[in-house]
């Protein structure tokens, strides 16, 4: 007499809820060939228990039932870790990182066309629908309401409309790989984005685009980016790593800056200070990656050293890559 199969080796058709592929599995999780991974089988743990439940039958109203006759109430996270683990799942086959970017501006700048200016640049950059962070009462442009917007009624002043837009950034998209924080009046260089995913982020660092003149000799020490003099010169186009952000926020001396004298002055040397605390730099790339156009500061600053190497807006930044970069 031959022995029964061993229930727990049989294997059950599952489909892919991305590409509805459906292929017989044995054990989770399952690597779809779309890129979407199935941590668990659906319902319940992604375990033998469950897969041999699956096959004889037995239907999710009747695990739910006896989930609840033991005290345990819905699907005990099962689903939820479901889609967090997705959202955490391996990134080695992607092709190109999540962003999340935003641009400071206050009604004065929509007014004067400074930052209707910026956002073309930006989008000939690849950032093409940054999310605005409108710093006082105005009634937004037709043009603008393509675009998502936040506004702070009434104005609470520049550093503060910039931190509070990093935050938002980060809290509605906690996993995205790069943050970028810019200001409404400046321009940058073609495909800039591509050449921020392809040059090697630095490890315990930040990167400021803008590359003032004090800072070119830094910058000259070879191709990508280099450490820079670490005083924070100008903070109209910075780039985080999702590292670096959550570094940024718990940082103590951030923390303090809301009551310190200039709480309305310096972004740049609030973010620099908080990285230096903690032995992370700051880093500048030769040429300057932007040209600053606003010549009027919202701050009361005098007026903002231009970039001696910006090669312009019609530059491609793909250039800088070496052979096969």
């Amino acid at each position: 007499m031959s022995a029964a199969p061993d229930a727990s080796r049989q294997r059950i058709s599952w489909t892919c809820p991305q590409c509805s592929l459906t292929v017989p599995v044995r054990t989770f999780p399952v690597h779809c060939q779309c890129g979407f991974v199935q941590y668990e089988n659906p319902p319940g743990p992604g375990d033998r228990t469950a897969i041999v439940l699956a096959k004889v039958g037995v239907t999710e109203k009747r695990v739910k039932e006896a989930k609840a006759a033991i005290g345990l109430k819905g699907d005990c996270g099962c689903k939820r870790r479901q889609r967090w683990m997705n959202r955490l799942g391996t990134r080695d086959d992607k092709t190109s990182l999540e962003w999340a970017y935003g641009v400071t501006t206050v009604p004065a700048r929509i007014a004067s066309g400074l930052l209707d200016r910026t956002l073309a640049s930006l989008h000939a950059a690849g950032f093409p629908r940054p999310r605005l962070f409108i710093d006082g009462c105005c009634e937004v442009p037709a043009p603008l309401h393509g675009y998502p917007i936040t506004q702070r009624v009434p104005r609470i002043g520049t550093p503060p409309n910039w931190t509070l837009g990093l935050h938002e950034l980060y809290m509605r998209q906690p996993f995205a790989d790069r943050y970028a924080m810019f200001q409404d009046d400046f321009l940058t260089v073609k495909n800039l984005r591509l050449f921020l995913e392809r040059t090697p982020y630095p490890k315990r660092g930040y990167l400021n685009l803008h590359t003032f003149p004090e800072n070119e000799k830094f910058a000259r020490r070879g191709p990508g980016f280099q450490p820079s003099n670490q005083k924070g010169k100008s903070a109209i186009a910075l780039v985080f790593s999702n590292q670096a952000v959550r570094m940024l926020m718990q940082s103590p001396r951030m923390a303090r800056r809301p009551r310190c004298r200039r709480r309305h002055a310096f972004i740049d040397g609030g973010v620099v200070d908080s990285f230096n605390d903690i032995g992370w730099k700051e880093y500048v790339c030769l040429p300057s990656l932007t040209q600053h156009t606003g010549h009027t500061s919202t701050m009361g600053h005098g007026r903002f050293a231009p970039a001696r190497t910006f090669p312009g807006e019609d530059f491609d930044a793909l250039s800088l890559l070496s052979p096969g970069g």
